[in-house]
């Protein structure tokens, strides 16, 4: 039995979780009462009187902000039910965290007057997510 389709392949397939990027205010601040998104924020490290770090100068830094009221998945809600049998004080709450994240290498001089290179986690938020 063999089953032939006509015209498809032209419908976009729809990801798991596309990365919603949080909406900023002129002075690089996220808006209030938005959903877990993903902010990002130019930092110059010479204006911040960072002189010890040679590279990168600036960099476009990326977290993750914003509330998680929304329960879309068995997963959240199976996990605000268990905190409320198990008691474990976060009443099911969710909060907003960098599920993948990119390390950036960092050189600077150190109070030794040497240049090192330091890589540092954490700093670029790549996906954001609640739980």
């Amino acid at each position: 039995l063999e089953f032939e389709m006509e015209g498809g392949g032209s419908r976009k397939r729809r990801t798991a979780h596309e990365q919603k990027n949080c909406e900023m205010d002129s002075d690089g601040n996220v808006l209030p009462g938005q959903e877990c998104c993903l902010a990002r924020k130019h930092v110059d490290f010479q204006q911040l009187n960072f002189s010890n770090i040679i590279s990168p100068m600036a960099a476009s830094i990326t977290w993750c902000s914003g509330s998680c009221s929304h329960s879309t998945s068995f997963k959240q809600l199976w996990e605000k039910y268990t905190s409320k049998i198990f008691d474990d004080g976060t009443n099911g709450e969710r909060c907003c965290h960098a599920t993948e994240s990119e390390p950036v290498n960092l050189i600077f001089l150190s109070d030794e007057k040497e240049i090192k290179v330091e890589r540092v986690f954490d700093i670029f938020a790549k996906k954001c997510s609640c739980s």
